[in-house]
C-alpha cells in the first residue's frame, strides 16, 4: 500500500516530471540486471522432463514441482476463471525470455475505480501472451466471460513455475537484494485467487495524492488509471542494503 501525501494541483507537474526521470532510471538499471541474470531463470530448472524438451535429463525435484504447479494451475484456472484445466504431463516450451511491466492495483474512490500504477515496482514474468495488466483490464471494464484456456493457461503456468523458481532458490532473491531491488510474491485474490506474481521493488517508496486529488486529475486527463509519484527526498533516503549488512557485523 503506497503512502498518501498531500499536494497541490500546482505541485504536480514537477513532481510528474521528476517521478518520470526516476522511474526512468530505475527501470534501465533493472531491465540491465534481469537481461544479465536470465539464465538463472530458465523454466526447465523448475519442470526438468515434465517440459516438453528436446534435452530430456532428469531435474532433481521436477517432479514435486510438477505436482504442485498441476495442483495450483487447475484451482486457479477453475477459480479465477471457470476452467475445468488439468495441466499436461508434458508442460509445453516455456518462453525463457523475461520481461518487466509496471505493478498495478485496482483501487475505488467514492464510486470511481482506477488503476494505481507504481513507478518503482514491477512484475517479472517470462514472455507469454498475457500478463496482469490485461486482466486488471477485464475488471476494470467489467467483463464477465472469462479469457479463454489458450489466452490465459501458459500465462498462468509461466507465473506458477516462476514463484516455484523464485521460492526454492533464496540465493536469487539474495542477488536481487545485493543490487538494491527487493523479490517478494504479491497475490490479487479479488481478480485471480491464489496466483502469484513475482514482484521487484526499488529501495523508494512511492506515494499518491489524497483521494479527491486523484479523482480530480484522472476525470482532467480522461484516463482510467494514476501513476503515483516519487519525491528526490525519497531517492536520497534509499537504503544500501549490500553496505548495511557489513556495518551490521561490524557493531
Amino acid at each position: 500500500m503506497s503512502q498518501v501525501k498531500s499536494i497541490t494541483l500546482e505541485e504536480l507537474p514537477q513532481l510528474r516530471g521528476i517521478t518520470s526521470k526516476i522511474s526512468a532510471s530505475l527501470s534501465q538499471e533493472l531491465q540491465g540486471y534481469v537481461k544479465s541474470l536470465t539464465p538463472l531463470f530458465s523454466p526447465r530448472k523448475v519442470l526438468g522432463e515434465f517440459m516438453t524438451s528436446a534435452n530430456k535429463d532428469k531435474v532433481v525435484g521436477a517432479e514435486k514441482n510438477y505436482s504442485l504447479i498441476a495442483d495450483n494451475y487447475k484451482s486457479i484456472m477453475q477459480k479465477a476463471f471457470g476452467h475445468a484445466s488439468k495441466l499436461p504431463s508434458s508442460v509445453p516450451p516455456i518462453s525463457h525470455q523475461l520481461v518487466l511491466t509496471p505493478w498495478e492495483s485496482l483501487q475505488a474512490f467514492g464510486d470511481t475505480k482506477l488503476t494505481l500504477v507504481s513507478p518503482t515496482r514491477w512484475v517479472l514474468g517470462y514472455d507469454v501472451n498475457y500478463n496482469h495488466k490485461l486482466l486488471l483490464q477485464r475488471s476494470m471494464t467489467g467483463k464477465k466471460d472469462a479469457p479463454s484456456v489458450e489466452e490465459v493457461g501458459s500465462y498462468v503456468v509461466a507465473q506458477l513455475v516462476l514463484a516455484r523458481l523464485i521460492n526454492t532458490n533464496p540465493g536469487l532473491k539474495r542477488l536481487f537484494d545485493g543490487l538494491n531491488f527487493t523479490v517478494s510474491i504479491e497475490t490479487m485474490p479479488e481478480h485471480t485467487d491464489d496466483m502469484p506474481f513475482v514482484v521487484l521493488s526499488a529501495p523508494c517508496e512511492s506515494f499518491r495524492p489524497e483521494g479527491d486529488m486523484v479523482k480530480m486529475v484522472s476525470l482532467m486527463s480522461g484516463s482510467t488509471s494514476f501513476e503515483e509519484m516519487v519525491s528526490q527526498e525519497s531517492v536520497a533516503q534509499m537504503p544500501n542494503h549490500f553496505q548495511n549488512r557489513i556495518l551490521s557485523q561490524l557493531t
